[in-house]
């Protein structure tokens, strides 16, 4: 009897739950909470700004797409500003009508520090926890965690072994849209 009202109330929700369909288009800008970079002997605090812009399709409760993002960060205790450039593939869940989540995995990272020499960071993959709360008609507040791991140091054409992190939570405002 519990299963056959548990298969009742699954095929209720399913059936009057809304569905949505069509593009998305996602502009965003948003800040570093608490974000670092690390390594066995020092930590460094990350601070900036970021923009950026999803864009994917959305069936009923998931969507998937290309997440794009870019910005210019400083340093603690340093005269270092990096710049990082992303795009990650997003796999995205509705939760309810206020309420989101979604994961993003990496396939573009580019990291440098703005400065003469240019060293450039190279990323491993990496996947992204987002959770995000409709806070109006178009606009969603975001909440993101990540942790990039930087195996190697490239400056010019010589590459170099490293070992550290890149960590972040960012607090984003994003304005979605549905075609």
């Amino acid at each position: 009897m519990k299963k056959l009202f548990n298969l009742i109330l699954i095929i209720t929700s399913v059936f009057t739950s809304k569905i949505y369909a069509g593009a998305l288009i996602e502009p965003f800008v948003g800040t570093h909470l608490s974000s670092e970079i690390a390594d066995e002997d020092d930590s460094y605090a990350v601070t900036g700004l970021f923009y950026g812009l999803k864009v994917g399709y959305q069936a009923s409760k998931v969507g998937v797409g290309l997440d794009y993002r870019t910005g210019t960060f400083s340093v603690e205790d340093t005269d270092d500003d990096l710049v990082s450039n992303t795009a990650d593939l997003y796999l995205s869940f509705i939760a309810s009508d206020a309420v989101r989540f979604w994961l993003q995995y990496n396939v573009y990272k580019d990291i440098y520090i703005n400065q003469s020499p240019k060293y450039e960071y190279l990323a491993d993959p990496q996947i992204l926890l987002g959770l995000g709360f409709k806070v109006a008609n178009h606009a969603s507040l975001n909440l993101e965690y990540t942790k990039t791991n930087v195996s190697e140091t490239k400056l010019g054409s010589t590459e170099y072994d490293t070992d550290f992190y890149y960590q972040y939570i960012t607090l984003s405002l994003s304005f979605p849209f549905m075609l």
